[in-house]
């Protein structure tokens, strides 16, 4: 289990959401609503798949009325290829704050965000939005998971221990795996 008092659970960024240089893989700030997008909607976390496609997974927060306002987004609701309301995701509990998320209600969120439809097909147990994304399909073995370690990148500029905490939870997934019984000789 992921040594959790070695992170500051109770840290919450400023409010401030205009600083640039957000998630590197889509947009910085923005200033303007354009195509739909909130003016000074943030990347406040991302999550990089190292896809043939280069998938990612944005959530973003901007300010509204006085609240926080939250949503995910990923590369297919970007490029206009899939239609936001088709994205599978359900995110129960972040849709607004009065306050920046604390890292442990991000990390909270998180793991309660499950895919709702796109991988209903597939045994996921109750792994959330960044676990779902560890399985490519093949990683039955630690060394097959091992191999697979690199998938995901989980990065943000507004939590500074997002990227240590996951590449943690990443580690003891990776060490739950048995190693590959030999083959007979």
């Amino acid at each position: 289990m992921t040594d959790i008092t070695k992170y500051d659970l109770d840290y919450r960024p400023a409010r401030n959401w205009h600083a640039k240089g957000n998630v590197p893989s889509t947009t910085d700030i923005d200033d303007e609503d354009e195509g739909g997008r909130p003016a000074g909607e943030a990347d406040i976390l991302g999550i990089q798949l190292n896809s043939t496609l280069g998938d990612w997974i944005a959530l973003r927060a901007w300010q509204e009325e006085g609240l926080i306002r939250y949503r995910i987004v990923t590369e297919q609701e970007q490029d206009g290829s899939v239609p936001e309301e088709e994205v599978p995701l359900n995110i129960p509990g972040i849709t607004e704050s009065s306050e920046p998320l604390t890292f442990g209600e991000l990390i909270d969120s998180l793991e309660r965000t499950t895919f709702t439809e796109f991988y209903a097909n597939r045994d996921y147990g109750h792994l959330g939005l960044v676990e779902s994304y560890f399985d490519t399909g093949d990683s039955a073995y630690r060394n097959e998971r091992e191999r697979n370690r690199g998938f995901v990148t989980v990065w943000s500029n507004f939590y500074p221990q997002a990227s240590e905490y996951y590449d943690e939870v990443k580690q003891e997934w990776i060490d739950a795996a048995p190693e590959r019984p030999r083959e007979p000789s």
